[in-house]
């Protein structure tokens, strides 16, 4: 029997394909360096010691290039360029003879590492490579590491020193390093003459990557267009057959937000009836764009998907065009909320959406719901009443909303509580100060509870409503955190201080920005807090690195889980994930909580459109993990449809927590840890809602 492909499944092969000859030797370096050697720098890099003699041993070489001193010089350069410490002259030394290597490998690595380390010299030393360099491979690692530690006079640079001769691959890493060059603040930036139109060129290309990676670059400028560009870009979109291609170019049209340009993207959208993902991108951008008679048409009809992210894409487009929406759209949304055979994911947005497009149906929904017993109920009611807002004359329903009594779960809470912070604040001033709302008592009550949840949603409002008779409170909590789970709590709590702190909290903040046992993410926050209330910069006085305290895994194991297999069973399917060699330490951690069973029953608890997947919190809010931190493994490339993610809360916040990626998230590259690939069951992924579980992930022999 013949077995026929979709052209979705074609083009997700592909990129997987591509992704593993990306990564190839990322895993080939570790098992071609020696056991011992190896585990030494991985432990180097797990404790953050940049000056650890292993680095001297094995960078400060000029011997002959073999297989393994080369396994050995990649893996220590990506660990060395993830340290990222403090630069010495004779680290320069190692770096520039990197860069010079007989092996393209080790070139390659030696440039992403300038590019993570961002120092002084960096973008001179890559310049310099730059003008000799023939291997396209390390060409196109050389242009994204100067993107990343340069800023607008590195523009003008890597227009100079590329050529339109550049390899296709080269040409893919010019375009990448544009895009995360234009992530920066870039919009007051002078554009090289005819850069952007060699870029508008190159989104028009016969090869897909080249083509998906202009049309990121100009998805994330900044900038202006002339006319002559605009129709440029339009009359070869109409050739490009790419749907990630078409999603970026739909983002870098929309920042035009004009009539002709609406209308292009409801023709774009016509192209592509069956897709999804250009689907999505066109309502995302819908939303922004003044409305012609199309948008509206695309909205209704989206309401009424068979894919549960076109829909909620769809709640948020008609959130955006609440005024020009019509009645039966307000009908259409209220009846998805009211429908019983909506899943909870719907119905939550479409009270999000109702509250946006039409208050008083909102309102009306709301104070039926807040009588209801159940825990689905009031939290649908919460969102409806959030959204909606108050007026003064609302205060019984007011009351009712807002009770933070013991018996309701943490959501329902957190929930009462971003109601608390929506308030107007004359209406939020008469409740604080009001007898009958106990609404202080209960606030002050929940922070000592150390729930890191709902203390974050608590210090949100603080900051947001400038509460400074909570700056003691505050003080007092960070001090007396016991939980495990305790960093991004505190994070907030330094937020939240940033806002209200007062000179009573001056010596405490102080002492965090010094103490060498404080991680280092707490430290440079206290920092910026500091520098905001006091008009002091200390950043300078942060310790470079804090201990995390996590042990270096034994060779045996980091070895077992470089290209280890794991299936994932979920309630809406099953899909398969294979690990990567370029995160071994993050593969480790993975594989004992698979063995631990940690992931069992797991709810999903972020799903973002045409974005990432995310699960493993067992809290399942967002605010959960194993009750330890992993030191983050980023690299230089991999954030395609498909690979999957470590979520963090900043630097080596990583624990339990993934994310798989719907689609090529390249702004991701170099910033969050990619540790494995999805092989199978990528459609699986795809249906994937908030709320459905992760019922088991097993290891595949």
């Amino acid at each position: 029997m013949m077995v026929s492909f979709s052209k979705k499944q074609i083009l997700f092969g592909i990129a997987v394909f591509m992704m593993g000859l990306s990564h190839y030797a990322s895993g080939q370096s570790f098992q071609k360096c020696e056991g011992k050697v190896a585990w030494q720098i991985l432990d180097a890099e797990n404790n953050r010691r940049s000056s650890d003699p292993i680095f001297l041993s094995t960078l400060d070489s000029n011997g002959k290039s073999s297989a393994t001193t080369d396994g050995c010089r990649v893996l220590a350069l990506r660990a060395f360029g993830r340290i990222a410490g403090e630069i010495n002259p004779s680290h320069v030394t190692w770096l520039q003879s990197s860069l010079n290597h007989p092996s393209f490998q080790v070139r390659q690595e030696a440039a992403t590492a300038l590019g993570f380390l961002k120092f002084t010299q960096s973008a001179v030393l890559l310049k310099q490579a730059l003008k000799l360099e023939t291997s396209s491979a390390v060409r196109a690692a050389l242009y994204r590491a100067l993107a990343r530690s340069g800023g607008a006079s590195e523009l003008k640079d890597l227009d100079e020193l590329s050529s339109d001769q550049e390899s296709d691959s080269a040409l893919t890493g010019l375009l990448h390093g544009l895009g995360i060059l234009f992530l920066k603040d870039s919009a007051s930036w002078t554009m090289p003459v005819n850069l952007l139109d060699r870029i508008i060129f190159h989104s028009g290309s016969d090869h897909a990557e080249v083509s998906r990676y202009a049309a990121f670059a100009l998805a994330r400028y900044k900038g202006t267009w002339s006319d002559a560009q605009k129709i440029k870009l339009i009359h070869l979109s109409r050739w490009i057959k790419d749907e990630e291609t078409i999603g970026y170019l739909l983002r870098a049209m929309a920042k035009q937000k004009t009539l002709e340009m609406t209308s292009f993207v409801c023709d774009v959208l016509g192209r592509f009836p069956k897709s999804d993902y250009v689907h999505i991108d066109a309502l995302r951008v819908l939303g922004t764009m003044p409305v012609q008679s199309c948008t509206l048409k695309i909205v209704s009809s989206s309401l009424n998907s068979r894919s549960s992210q076109v829909m909620v894409q769809a709640f948020t487009a008609a959130s955006s065009l609440a005024t020009s929406l019509e009645p039966r759209q307000r009908e259409q949304i209220l009846g998805l909320l009211k429908n019983q055979n909506s899943t909870l994911w719907i119905q939550e947005e479409a009270a999000r959406a109702l509250s946006v497009v039409d208050k008083e149906m909102a309102l009306t929904q709301g104070r039926a719901l807040i009588e209801d017993n159940t825990e689905i109920g009031r939290n649908l009611a919460l969102v409806l009443l959030t959204g909606a807002k108050f007026e003064v004359h609302d205060r019984d329903l007011l009351l009712k909303a807002v009770d933070l009594d013991v018996r309701y779960t943490h959501k329902n809470k957190i929930n009462s509580l971003q109601l608390v912070q929506a308030l107007p604040d004359e209406i939020f001033t008469d409740l604080l100060a009001a007898n009958d709302s106990k609404l202080k008592e209960n606030l002050i009550r929940l922070l000592n509870d150390q729930d890191v949840a709902i203390v974050s949603t608590i210090c949100e409002l603080i900051a947001s409503k400038g509460l400074t008779e909570f700056e003691s409170s505050l003080v007092k909590l960070f001090s007396d955190w016991t939980k495990p789970d305790g960093l991004e709590a505190k994070q907030s709590i330094i937020a939240a201080l940033e806002k209200v702190a007062t000179d009573a909290s001056k010596d405490f903040l102080r002492s965090l920005i010094v103490d060498s046992t404080v991680d280092r993410t707490i430290a440079l926050a206290a920092a910026q807090a500091f520098k905001a209330k006091f008009g002091e910069d200390l950043t300078g006085q942060v310790p470079n690195q804090a201990p995390l305290n996590v042990k270096t895994p034994a060779i045996a194991q980091i070895q077992d889980a470089v290209n280890a297999r794991f299936k994932i069973t979920t309630s809406r399917g099953t899909f398969e994930m294979k690990l990567s060699g370029n995160a071994p330490l993050t593969g480790v951690n993975f594989s004992n909580l698979v063995t631990k069973n940690f992931y069992q029953n797991i709810v999903i608890h972020r799903v973002v459109p045409h974005f990432v997947m995310q699960a493993g919190d067992p809290r399942g809010d967002g605010y959960g993990g194993p009750g330890y931190m992993i030191r983050d493994e980023v690299s230089d490339f991999g954030h395609v449809r498909g690979s999957v993610g470590i979520a963090t809360a900043g630097k080596d916040t990583g624990g339990s927590q993934f994310f798989v990626n719907h689609g090529g998230n390249y702004h991701l590259d170099g910033v969050y840890t990619q540790f494995a690939t999805v092989v199978k069951g990528m459609d699986v992924v795809d249906r994937l809602e908030i709320y459905d579980k992760i019922l088991s992930i097993v290891k595949v022999d």
